[in-house]
């Protein structure tokens, strides 16, 4: 309607505007009743579009206000429509936090009986006598035992490696470490490095623990001695002799590695009823050529000459036995090769020098055994290892 209105406003303007043009105009011509207004109708016209435009544009005011009060009215309906949904979702959100509030609570409640529970716990662990100082205390006392325990089998393992160099002839093999010991961690698995060292040990000793030569050498003391230092050496009580390289090599020349199994003793002599012998046996010395090494054969026969670089001397040196009977004697009451100590003299040098000793040799029961004792026969049964056909024809050489 407001456009309506404008539109009656535009059209009353010409009619005006014309009307005005017309009033200006002269009317003195002919003669004339009154004044004659030219412009009257127009003008007239256009007063008539402006009252229609003026009560157009009433009208729209009027509906204009109204519609805004309607809408208004809309509006606050509208708002008041949205703020009771908020106000719903207020309530909502008024009911979910009064159940998180008494979640809140309850955990409130749940810590608090944790918390003193955690207390009476720590009191517990505090006061109690298996706390940590125990245990540091434990670990001190374990780790000082654990050593002591490691040092005792260290020292067996290295005596079982020495009997296997010992009884193999070789002793440049190792197998026992002896830095198994870690202080970081107080010899944590230090026994199984141990343990892994014996099985390595044996695994080598399964592998080369062939049979050798085995032999027995029987050497009569009057006929290595001489008859006149035989007697002389009798009548003393004391008898000191050797076996030396070449009495081995006249016999097996290119054997090396000679090590004793095992010595007997004969004395021939007459003995009354009920009476035994009384004679003593001492190891002095020994020497062992642990390789086919001609400068080892060289350096045997003569200390000044060769190199002992392969020579291995007194080991398990100043054994001895004691004899009673005189026939085939061994020193022991029961000759067992299944005994788990060594026989006397086992795995020394072939090589050696002894003593036969006669306790009390001038007594008269001692100096009649020894009056009629017409030898001594030592056997020395023992094995060895056969060299190449060079080296046995090298050392033949040097007989």
């Amino acid at each position: 309607m407001q456009s309506s209105a404008s539109a009656l406003f535009s059209s009353a303007e010409p009619f005006l505007t014309t009307g005005a043009a017309l009033n200006m105009a002269p009317n003195i011509f002919g003669v004339a009743t009154g004044g004659a207004v030219w412009g009257a109708a127009l003008t007239a016209s256009g007063m008539v579009l402006q009252f229609s435009a003026n009560s157009v544009q009433a009208t729209a005011q009027r509906i204009q206000v109204s519609e805004e009060y309607r809408r208004r009215s809309e509006e606050w309906k509208q708002q008041y429509q949205q703020a009771d949904a908020e106000m719903t979702s207020i309530d909502r959100q008024l009911d979910a936090l009064a159940v998180r509030q008494q979640a809140a609570q309850t955990s409130l409640q749940q810590a608090q009986t944790e918390q003193a529970n955690l207390q009476s716990t720590m009191q517990y662990i505090s006061s109690r006598f298996t706390q940590s100082s125990l245990y540091s205390w434990l670990i001190g006392q374990l780790a000082a035992l654990y050593y002591q325990a490691y040092d005792a089998v260290l020292s067996l393992c290295l005596s079982a490696e020495a009997c296997w160099q010992y009884e193999m002839g070789d002793l440049t093999s190792r197998f026992i470490q002896t830095n198994a010991w870690n202080d970081s961690y107080h010899g944590l698995l230090a026994g199984e490095t141990l343990e892994l060292n014996l099985q390595q040990m044996e695994s080598a000793w399964l592998s080369r623990n062939q049979r050798r030569l085995e032999l027995t050498k029987t050497v009569s003391l009057k006929t290595l001695l001489g008859d006149s230092d035989f007697a002389n050496l009798i009548a003393a009580g004391t008898v000191n002799f050797s076996l030396d390289e070449k009495l081995f090599d006249n016999d097996y020349p290119g054997h090396y590695l000679r090590q004793i199994k095992f010595v007997t003793l004969s004395l021939p002599t007459l003995l009354g009823p009920w009476q035994d012998v009384r004679a003593t046996l001492t190891q002095t010395s020994s020497s062992t050529l642990l390789k086919a090494d001609i400068d080892g054969v060289n350096y045997l026969n003569d200390a000044t000459s060769g190199n002992a670089a392969n020579v291995v001397t007194n080991l398990r040196a100043s054994q001895q036995i004691a004899v009673s009977s005189g026939m085939n004697d061994s020193g022991l009451f029961e000759l067992s090769f299944g005994d788990e100590r060594y026989l006397p003299f086992e795995g020394t040098g072939a090589v050696s020098s002894w003593q036969l000793s006669f306790p009390r040799p001038k007594s008269s029961e001692q100096k009649a055994i020894l009056d009629n004792l017409s030898d001594v026969i030592v056997q020395v049964h023992y094995t060895a290892v056969s060299g190449d056909s060079d080296f046995a024809s090298t050392v033949e050489k040097t007989l």
